[in-house]
């Protein structure tokens, strides 16, 4: 499960938000290489994994008795199912950042594929003028497979549950609101590379017109906030099987985004054309960028150069050069803006295959680092951050078998 980020302009249910002291921009990622899965949860033969990051002074010493505990998986083989707390970092544009708890539930079928998703939210009471609200969002997600094993169709639903509680009659007061579901379903050719992506927004019963007008109409007819099923994205792909094209639809079947590869005689991607539009204007794709590809025995070069022109909302980097090795590890990057370069470094320390350390050097000499402890079972332990040689965040990870 990757680091989870959400900004306050797509909240769409009331999380909690714990009133911690540590920063939480400047911790390590709490679910990086930490069991997730039921197939790790089993392989490794632990029951649950825990991670509690602590606050960190000013002086760079640790307050061992001021912890948050971020991240709880745990498994259930009853039920085949991974459940816990995980927390979202809120990445507030104008304020601080913030973490806020959400309760999650993973349930596996007998071949260790996802099939079912949830994840709820319990609000705090708020104190209005004359009464005190509290809400809870529960968002679940269905996924079901091919017979290769492959997604076909992925349903996603919210329900929103509103309280008042009147502050004179002590009457309280239930409002249910349920999103209508979303459905993503995949086309796949017969090498079972995906080709097509539908999209459509489904009727659920809990929005309908006036009863006087809809006597003659279904039920989809009715809501208010449906839509029908449309071709979202599509791939093409070449005799080799290498993907050639991409290309991105809007509801109203016009182009808003494409992209084209190409390829050497070895089948290394050489090429990439990125092109994009806009969802609510007749405007067709433009050029956005192209990426070239170089190749030696130990790195990549990737040169992208990017549309500058202003009328058509251009880049203000003019080029962007950036250096991985053969495990597409980012070792460097460089933007060019006009006449400026400006140039980030990385760099990576394993020890037993585990990654160890991880080191960000910027064109201004400021160097991020995070540090990570295995045990013998390579469980990480422990992840450290540093920002220029100072402790900034601490998690510590402890398993139950």
């Amino acid at each position: 499960m990757a680091k989870a980020f959400l900004t306050f302009l797509v909240v769409l249910i009331p999380f909690i938000s714990i009133g911690q002291k540590i920063n939480p921009v400047l911790l390590p990622d709490w679910n990086k290489d930490v069991l997730s899965t039921y197939s790790e949860f089993k392989n490794k033969g632990i029951r649950k994994v825990e991670g509690y990051a602590y606050q960190i002074k000013r002086n760079g010493k640790i307050k061992k008795r001021d912890s948050t505990n971020l991240v709880r998986n745990q498994i259930d083989l009853d039920s085949s199912k991974v459940y816990g707390v995980n927390h979202l970092l809120m990445m507030v544009i104008h304020g601080p950042s913030s973490l806020s708890q959400y309760d999650f539930a993973d349930y596996y079928n007998t071949q260790g594929q996802l099939v079912k998703r949830t994840m709820s939210s319990n609000g705090k009471w708020v104190k209005e003028q004359g009464s005190s609200t509290y809400g809870i969002g529960i968002n679940t997600t269905i996924f079901e497979y091919n017979d290769k094993g492959s997604l076909k169709r992925e349903v996603n639903s919210g329900i929103e549950h509103h309280y008042s509680v009147s502050k004179y009659t002590k009457d309280t007061t239930h409002l249910k609101d349920s999103d209508s579901p979303k459905i993503y379903e995949y086309i796949y050719n017969a090498d079972n590379q995906r080709i097509k992506r539908y999209y459509r927004v489904d009727y659920n019963g809990s929005l309908k017109l006036d009863d006087n007008t809809v006597e003659n109409k279904s039920g989809a007819e009715n809501c208010l906030i449906c839509h029908p099923r449309f071709l979202f994205q599509e791939w093409f792909y070449d005799e080799h099987k290498n993907l050639k094209e991409e290309i991105s639809y809007s509801d109203e079947n016009l182009k808003h985004t494409k992209r084209n590869y190409y390829y050497d005689g070895k089948n290394r991607l050489v090429k990439q054309i990125d092109s994009t539009g806009w969802y609510l204007t007749t405007i067709g794709p433009y050029w956005e960028s192209t990426k070239t590809f170089e190749y030696t025995d130990s790195t990549i070069f990737e040169t992208q150069v990017n549309n500058t022109d202003s009328s058509q909302f251009g880049s203000s980097v003019s080029k962007t050069i950036t250096t991985y090795d053969l495990e597409k590890r980012v070792l460097s990057s460089c933007d060019y803006f006009d006449s400026v370069e400006r140039c980030t470094n990385y760099s990576y320390k394993f020890e037993r295959d585990n990654l160890i350390e991880f080191s960000i050097k910027y064109s201004d000499g400021r160097q991020y680092v995070e540090t990570y402890i295995f045990n013998r079972d390579d469980l990480k332990t422990e992840a450290r951050s540093f920002v220029d040689g100072k402790l900034k965040g601490l998690i510590k990870y402890y398993y139950h078998k």
